[in-house]
């Protein structure tokens, strides 16, 4: 045997006994967790039976007081709070300081109570500054909640320049929130303007992006051209008062979404714009730099 296959087998057998003191470590920790969690679930039941549901619990955030049940606390386990409470670091009777923001603490408490909350009047910013503060209170579940709201432009509000119709036929279902399924990418629902065409989207709240993913409306081909709209320009604005245009419809929308590179801009409002028709069947904001 070579002093080099020697020394190689040598090398592995000394990372197989590594990996075997390092797997008898992991399985030692699972159970000690196993029986950290034992004892937490009990301990939860316990004070659940005292009337968590009814006890006041006192927080001091930044110098701001905020108000809560313990049963509110105990709902989220394995987070900072939560923890404080089983390993006895923290007598809820008692109030609590925590030198962080007031500010952001609103919405993560607002989140603890409902499994939910109202984003719309934050900024992109400060939806990255609620996460920090998420992930400070060890909020895994809210983290996920926040970067999926991140990553989605809801559409709340639509005006166009008027449905068009042809006898008893109405063109497409002229309904904002069918542009809010992106799952769904056959363009066959949407919106379908009368001549000389505008339609205005309202967002849930102000984004910054420069790729906007459009399709053309392709619900009844017979009735509404699936080009109605190519060369249409596109516009963005704070207030809808004030529009910067960023961009113009390209061809291809008319086969289905197709992704248009747009001036950066930050807006609440968005509008396609021409002077002939203007068929949306799928509409996506992209967050976000290209």
């Amino acid at each position: 045997m070579s002093s080099i296959l020697g020394e190689s087998l040598m090398e592995i057998k000394s990372k197989l006994t590594d990996l075997g003191g390092d797997l008898k470590t992991q399985l030692k920790e699972l159970d000690t967790r196993g029986i950290k969690w034992f004892q937490y679930d009990a301990k939860k039941e316990k004070l659940m039976k005292e009337g968590a549901e009814t006890q006041k619990v006192f927080l001091n955030v930044g110098g701001q007081q905020f108000q809560t049940t313990l049963s509110t606390i105990l709902k989220h386990p394995d987070t900072l709070l939560f923890n404080l409470i089983m390993t006895e670091q923290w007598d809820y009777k008692e109030e609590l300081y925590l030198d962080r923001s007031f500010k952001y603490f609103k919405p993560i408490l607002s989140y603890m109570r409902s499994l939910q909350v109202n984003l719309s009047s934050y900024k992109d910013e400060e939806v990255v500054e609620i996460a920090k503060e998420a992930k400070f209170y060890h909020m895994k579940e809210m983290v996920s909640y926040l970067e999926n709201f991140a990553r989605e432009v809801v559409f709340v509000a639509m005006e166009f320049s008027g449905e068009y119709r042809s006898g008893n036929q109405v063109a497409a279902t002229n309904n904002v929130d069918d542009l809010n399924n992106h799952d769904d990418t056959s363009c066959m629902r949407g919106i379908a303007t009368a001549y000389t065409g505008w339609i205005i989207i309202e967002f849930n709240r102000e984004v910054e992006f420069d790729q906007v993913e459009i399709g053309g409306y392709r619900g009844n081909t017979n009735l509404y051209s699936s080009s109605n709209g190519v060369g249409a320009s596109i516009k963005t604005s704070l207030d809808k008062q004030n529009w910067t245009t960023v961009g113009t419809i390209n061809n291809s929308y008319s086969n289905g979404p197709f992704m248009h590179n747009v001036t950066s801009s930050r807006a609440k409002y968005i509008k396609f714009e021409h002077n002939s028709y203007v068929g949306i069947g799928y509409l996506r904001i992209i967050i976000g730099k290209k």
